[in-house]
């Protein structure tokens, strides 16, 4: 096993429902940033705001004619990166978080992550 190290240019396929979401691993420090930007003169958080501005870093793209608007394939726009369900954020969210032990179940780079199982390592 080894650990990989968190980097720009990941590509890590989330399936759900035949569609297929792509998305990189979020770095601490990025993280870190995101967090202090949304964090008022008090130290209140507004996590709402952090979720979705690291689900927007996170998501990379989609594969055409997989995530739908209205009956016809949506562009991946940061508006629609928004409007995906909850359920399907909150997960990808979860995932892209740099998360040691998922790695070491995947190799980066040519892998997905199916939400009715494990991570798993596609050829």
């Amino acid at each position: 096993m080894a650990i990989h190290l968190v980097q720009n240019n990941e590509h890590i396929t989330y399936r759900r429902h035949g569609a297929e979401i792509y998305y990189r691993r979020i770095p601490s420090h990025v993280r870190t940033s995101i967090t202090k930007k949304h964090t008022d003169r008090r130290g209140q958080i507004n996590w709402s705001a952090v979720g979705d501005e690291l689900l927007v870093y996170a998501i990379t793209g989609w594969k055409p004619g997989t995530v739908l608007m209205g009956g016809e394939a949506a562009p991946c726009t940061d508006e629609n990166k928004l409007a995906l369900p909850e359920i399907i954020k909150g997960e990808i969210i979860e995932d892209a978080s740099d998360n040691v032990e998922q790695d070491q179940e995947r190799d980066l780079g040519n892998s997905e992550t199916t939400h009715d199982s494990k991570p798993t390592t596609t050829a």
